[in-house]
């Protein structure tokens, strides 16, 4: 009877001693441990350990996130300059097309009436014939 209660007692004591609060407890090298350390629940160790990888995982898509919006922002960049070098093209292009083309005003406006004489004239003679 009396090592049927020590070894009752010894159980109680030794689960009192192991058991773990729910933050964990503290354990000297003295302390029924090979090394010092914490005593922490399967629970809180599973906690934490699902709480290490949603940190690592948010980490990973911030900056995932972060090299996205830098490559867009240089794509960005890269078509600005795209469209001014293509707006420079064209206002190159226009000019030298406008140079190129050597009729100045008074001789398109010379060429226009020296057309109207001619449809003018046209006209005159084709009334003159009709008559």
């Amino acid at each position: 009877m009396k090592k049927l209660i020590a070894i009752l007692l010894c159980f109680t004591i030794l689960g009192e001693i192991s058991y773990a609060d729910e933050q964990g407890t503290y354990l000297d090298q003295d302390q029924k441990a090979p090394y010092s350390g914490y005593l922490i629940k399967d629970e809180r160790v599973r906690e934490l350990l699902r709480s290490e990888r949603e940190s690592t995982t948010y980490k990973l898509l911030t900056e995932s996130y972060e090299k996205s919006i830098n490559l867009q922002q240089t794509i960005i960049e890269k078509k600005d300059e795209q469209i001014v070098i293509l707006t420079d093209q064209t206002d190159k292009l226009y000019k030298t097309a406008r140079d190129a083309s050597g009729i100045t005003f008074w001789e398109k406006a010379l060429y226009f009436s020296l057309g109207a004489l001619v449809v003018y004239g046209s006209f005159q003679l084709a009334k003159g014939a009709i008559k």
